[in-house]
C-alpha cells in the first residue's frame, strides 16, 4: 500500500503559520518519540502536555492527519506538523514489524522466478528504481551504454539551464544564470566514474560556455589547478562559483584563501539582495556560503566573524537553528542582550522568527511587545499564549483591541467564527473572568443587530 507523499509545500498548505512554527520547534527539540509505518499510514507518538498519538494517511492532494490532542482549530496541529517534518527528513521512520533478518529470510524463502516477477513489476513502473538497479548491476564497470547516457545527461542539463549544445550540429546559443551547485549536484554520483564526459564538453572549441558552467565542468574533470585558476578569475562576477572554489582551496589546505574567497563573495551577494532579479538566488547562495564559513572559522580566533556570520545566516534563512548555534557561541549575557536588540532590527518584517527566538529565551516582555505590534491573525494567538500567565490583563487588552478592530470592518459569518474563536482563547487567560464577562456583554449589547454574530458567541 502506497504511503502518503509528504513535501514541505504540503505541510505548509495543511497547517496554519502558528501550527507550522510550533511544529518546527517540536521537531527540532526532538519531541517526536517514535515513527512507524503500518497499513500504508505513518504513525507516531509526540511528547506534548501528554504523549499524543498522530496518524498521517491519504494520497497526494488528500493528506489527512489525526492527533489525540484537543486541538480543534483551523488546519493540522503542531504535533502532526512535527511528525510530517520527521518523516520528510527521514530521521526516525522505521518499518513496522520488519527488520533486516526478516527481509533476508523472506528473500531466501522465495523462489527466484517470483523475485524476478516482483522486480519486473516494480522496475517497469518506477524509473528512479530502474536507474538505481542499473547502477547496482553495472557496479564499477564502465559500459558504452552508461557513458552515453551520462553524456546525454550533461547535454540535457546544459539545454534546460539555458546553455544548449546540439549534439550533432555543434551549435550553441543562450546563457546561464543558475547556481553552479545545481549543475554539480546532478553529476556528483556518476561523475566519479565518468568525468571524461566533462572533458568531452570542455574540448569542443566552438562551445561558448558561460563561466559558471565551464567552472563546474572543470571541477568534474578533476583538473583542480585549472578549476582553481578559472574560478579565481571569475568568482567576483559570478559569486555562485565562490563556494565550490572555496571548497577546493580548503581541501588543498589553503584555509585562508578559502575564507577570503567566501567572505568576498558574501559581500558581493549582500549588495545584490536589494535587486529583485537577484534577491532569491543571492539569499540562497548567502546561506550556503554562511554555512561553509561557520564550519571553517575557528570560533575562538575568528570569534567576531563567526558571530556576524551567524547573524547573517539568521537574517537570510529565518532558520532558528542558526540562533541556537549563536546562543551557544556567545560568551557573555551582555552580548546576548545586544544581539537581541540587533535581531529586532534585522528581523523587523519576520515576527514569526523573532517570536521563536524570544520563546527560546523565555522572554515574556519581548513577546508581549511583539504581540502589540503584530496583530496578524495567523500568528497573534500563538504569540500571546506564551506571556499570558505573567501578563494576563495586558494580553486580554490585546484580544479586545484585535476583536474591536475586526468587528469594525466585517459583517459575515465566517469572520464572526473567528471572533468567537478569539473570545474562547481570551477566556482561557487566567484571572480575567469578570473582565471577560463584562466584555462579552458589551459585544452583545453593541452588536445586538448582528444575529449571525450573536449566534456564534452564544454560550460564552
Amino acid at each position: 500500500m502506497a504511503l502518503p507523499e509528504i513535501t514541505e509545500n504540503i505541510i505548509r498548505e495543511l497547517a496554519t503559520i502558528s501550527s507550522y512554527l510550533r511544529g518546527i520547534e517540536y521537531f527540532e527539540n526532538g519531541e517526536v518519540d517514535r515513527v512507524w509505518i503500518e497499513n500504508g499510514k505513518y504513525n507516531a507518538y509526540v511528547q506534548g502536555a501528554e504523549l499524543y498519538k498522530v496518524t498521517i494517511s491519504g494520497k497526494k492532494g488528500n493528506i489527512q492527519a489525526t492527533c489525540s490532542c484537543p486541538y480543534d482549530w483551523e488546519g493540522i496541529c503542531k504535533h502532526a506538523v512535527a511528525v510530517m517534518l520527521t518523516v520528510l527528513n527521514e530521521k526516525k521512520a522505521e518499518e513496522h514489524g520488519t527488520n533486516l533478518q526478516e527481509i533476508t529470510k523472506l528473500i531466501e524463502d522465495t523462489e527466484p522466478e517470483k523475485i524476478k516477477e516482483f522486480l519486473l513489476n516494480i522496475l517497469s513502473n518506477d524509473e528512479p528504481a530502474l536507474k538505481d538497479f542499473r547502477i547496482f548491476i553495472v557496479g564499477e564497470k564502465e559500459t558504452n551504454a552508461t557513458r552515453d547516457n551520462y553524456k546525454r545527461e550533461i547535454l540535457e542539463l546544459l539545454e534546460t539551464s539555458g546553455s544548449r549544445e546540439d549534439y550533432y550540429d555543434d551549435d550553441y546559443y543562450g546563457d546561464y544564470d543558475s547556481p553552479i551547485d545545481d549543475i554539480i549536484s546532478v553529476f556528483t554520483e556518476t561523475a566519479e566514474k565518468y568525468n571524461r564526459e566533462a572533458n568531452y564538453i570542455l574540448e569542443k572549441r566552438n562551445i561558448a560556455l558561460s563561466p559558471p558552467i565551464r567552472f563546474g565542468l572543470l571541477v568534474l574533470s578533476r583538473d583542480k589547478v585549472a578549476a582553481a585558476e578559472f574560478g579565481k578569475s571569475n568568482y567576483k562576477e559570478y559569486p555562485e562559483i565562490a563556494l565550490p572554489l572555496s571548497e577546493i582551496y580548503l581541501k588543498d589546505g589553503l584555509r585562508d584563501e578559502a575564507i577570503q574567497t567566501a567572505e568576498s563573495a558574501v559581500q558581493i551577494l549582500k549588495e545584490r539582495t536589494g535587486d529583485f532579479h537577484y534577491e532569491y538566488s543571492a539569499f540562497e547562495n548567502l546561506e550556503r556560503l554562511g554555512v561553509f564559513l561557520d564550519k571553517t572559522y575557528d570560533h575562538d580566533k575568528d570569534y567576531k566573524k563567526a558571530v556576524d556570520n551567524l547573524l547573517m545566516l539568521i537574517h537570510v534563512s529565518q532558520e532558528i537553528k542558526y540562533y541556537r548555534k549563536l546562543r551557544e557561541l556567545l560568551r557573555m549575557d551582555k552580548e546576548k542582550a545586544e544581539i537581541l536588540k540587533l535581531l529586532k532590527v534585522l528581523l523587523k518584517g519576520y515576527p514569526e522568527t523573532l517570536f521563536r527566538i524570544y520563546s527560546i529565551e523565555d522572554d515574556h516582555e519581548r513577546m508581549l511587545s511583539l504581540a502589540e505590534k503584530n496583530l496578524r491573525e495567523d500568528i497573534f494567538p500563538q504569540i500571546v499564549k506564551r506571556p499570558r500567565d505573567r501578563y494576563p490583563h495586558e494580553c486580554f487588552d490585546l484580544y479586545k483591541k484585535k476583536i474591536n478592530d475586526f468587528l469594525k470592518d466585517t459583517k459575515d459569518r465566517k469572520a464572526y467564527r473567528k471572533v468567537a474563536n478569539w473570545l474562547k482563547q481570551a477566556k482561557d487567560i487566567p484571572d480575567i473572568d469578570s473582565r471577560f464577562k463584562r466584555y462579552v456583554n458589551h459585544i452583545r449589547t453593541k452588536h445586538r443587530r448582528r444575529p449571525a454574530l450573536m449566534d456564534e458567541i452564544k454560550g460564552l
